[in-house]
């Protein structure tokens, strides 16, 4: 199964006034350019690109790349409501399932096809966390890649993407079933001493 994204619709988002719809499904290398319209002198420097590709990471995960929240992605001029709307297609053979995930700041909330859901809703239908995301999608500007990380926080990252602690959790589901069929074991075993089973 893979995830393909398709369209990134953002309303009243930091800089972006208004409703602007990105499309994400184009193949091959896309280029970014913008205008600074406040500062023209500086071309394209701080016209809002990483600020629009970092909308995709706040709809899908609450957080930008750099760990921006709901009040810093907020509309700089209003107190407009920030929106954010992934249109998504998880595509396994030939079966395409579609989602819808948007988000909102200023009430916050965070839906799924149209339905109130939480982050961990988003992350099962992903396959995955935010700091997997960050490592193996989105790489954003200054954020420290994996071979930057010390062996801790690699080990960590491992363990996140591998999915480790479900193995822990299965272990556990184990160890509490061979205890319970132990203790039937010798309830039956004690049963047969007494003669109660024949």
């Amino acid at each position: 199964m893979y995830t393909m994204f398709q369209t990134l619709t953002i309303r009243d988002y930091g800089p972006f006034k208004g409703q602007h719809t990105l499309k994400l499904d184009t193949p091959g290398l896309v280029f970014i350019k913008g205008r600074n319209e406040v500062e023209p002198r500086l071309e394209s420097n701080g016209a809002g690109k990483s600020r629009l590709l970092n909308a995709l990471v706040w709809c899908l995960y609450g957080k930008t790349s750099d760990d921006l929240g709901n009040t810093d992605i907020r509309s700089w001029d209003s107190e407009a409501q920030a929106y954010a709307a992934i249109n998504l297609s998880q595509i396994t053979g030939d079966l395409n399932q579609p989602s819808i995930i948007e988000r909102t700041a200023g009430p916050n909330s965070l839906r799924i096809n149209g339905k109130v859901c939480v982050q961990e809703d988003v992350d099962r239908l992903l396959g995955m966390s935010l700091n997997v995301f960050r490592q193996a999608v989105f790489l954003g500007q200054g954020q420290p890649l994996f071979h930057d990380r010390d062996n801790a926080d690699k080990l960590r990252f491992l363990s996140d993407v591998l999915g480790l602690d479900r193995w822990d959790n299965y272990s556990d589901k184990a160890k509490d079933l061979a205890t319970k069929l132990d203790r039937e074991c010798y309830r039956l075993s004690g049963q047969l001493s007494d003669g109660e089973i024949r």
